[in-house]
């Protein structure tokens, strides 16, 4: 096995990106995983993170229009999603992820339901696309 670093942060409470991203850097980790989840107090935020040396980009608080632009902005920049997270605030679908390096093909669809989503598991895999991340969410 090899000498893999981690470290795991949870029920954090962040206001802007960078508390997140000065932990990374400080730890020379990539987060893998984000969790959001809502409470009376705001969001809070659950990472996993693993060493690498490899471009990331985390980003949170986007409504969809907002969260699409950036996914096309950092996939030209050959940085793939790789954790989408969805989650409420008030009244306001937001979305969250996390992107590592990557020049491989990519695909990013949302608010589907099963049939629809089922169709495209198999559009997009008999294109050699597979699947990185689910969520499942209600609006």
């Amino acid at each position: 096995m090899d000498n893999l670093k981690y470290h795991i942060w949870n029920n954090m409470a962040m206001k802007k990106n960078t508390v997140l991203l000065l932990v990374v850097s400080i730890f020379s980790t990539v987060l893998l995983l984000a969790s959001i989840s809502t409470d009376a107090s705001g969001a809070r935020y659950a990472g996993v993170w693993r060493s690498g040396s490899d471009g990331y980009y985390l980003w949170a608080g986007a409504n969809w229009q907002n969260f699409l632009a950036k996914w096309n902005e950092l996939g030209s920049q050959n940085l793939r999603l790789v954790d989408i997270e969805t989650y409420t605030d008030g009244n306001n679908r937001l979305w969250a992820g996390v992107w590592r390096s990557g020049s491989d093909g990519y695909y990013l669809w949302a608010g589907a339901n099963w049939q629809n989503f089922l169709a495209k598991w198999n559009e997009l895999g008999s294109q050699n696309l597979r699947l990185v991340d689910v969520n499942i969410y209600e609006d």
